[in-house]
């Protein structure tokens, strides 16, 4: 069987869309769901063309958003921003939170399938795939996903995706490449997560 990002040619299917719109609109939900909290979006560009592959994207910022949301209290700050790094050549989504924080002794490991925090006190436990899979998919594009963390300050998430997908304007510069389906085990799948539920059935 083939697992997620085996080959990103058959992996992605991008599309033209205006990332400042799509970004905004995503933090836009969490901020309706959750009052208590301030969700803030940042860009430096008034509009942002690009070709991704937008479920998977949204995925990626839904994990991030969700997580950041869930390791903050009321009265923290989410922020995401949205730039173009000219020097390396990389657009980046940001987002940090001024939350819990995460350790140094549990950075190298938080984007491991199944990882779980053995310091965490929150009480809300996932399934130790989000972060992995969100990982998986911006590498699927080109990209990747990097954090910066200090414990008891906040955590900051990149997203990291190559500038070269950046269009002119507007215009439909979108793509799919086929997927080649293949068979694959009946496995029962208990998640509520149904982006993460969908993930794990492709492993």
């Amino acid at each position: 069987y083939d697992k997620v990002g085996t080959n990103p040619e058959e992996s992605v299917m991008r599309m033209n869309m205006d990332l400042v719109e799509f970004s905004e609109s995503v933090l836009a939900i969490f901020r309706e769901q959750d009052k208590g909290k301030e969700y803030i979006f940042v860009s430096s560009e008034n509009r942002m063309f690009y070709n991704a592959d937008a479920v998977k994207l949204e995925s990626i910022l839904n994990n991030l958003i969700s997580n950041a949301s869930k390791y903050t209290s009321e009265g923290d700050s989410i922020i995401l921003s949205l730039s173009k790094d000219e020097a390396s050549g990389l657009v980046v989504l940001k987002l940090t939170d001024t939350g819990t924080g995460i350790s140094a002794d549990e950075l190298p490991y938080i984007f491991q399938r199944f990882y779980q925090s053995p310091t965490n006190s929150t009480g809300k436990e996932g399934s130790g795939i989000g972060l992995n899979m969100a990982r998986n998919y911006a590498r699927l594009m080109g990209g990747d996903i990097v954090v910066e963390s200090e414990l008891g300050k906040g955590t900051s998430f990149s997203v990291l995706l190559p500038a070269e997908y950046i269009c002119a304007d507007g215009g439909d510069g979108s793509s799919a490449e086929a997927v080649n389906a293949e068979d694959k085990a009946l496995v029962v799948i208990v998640e509520d997560n149904q982006t993460i539920a969908g993930f794990i059935a492709d492993l």
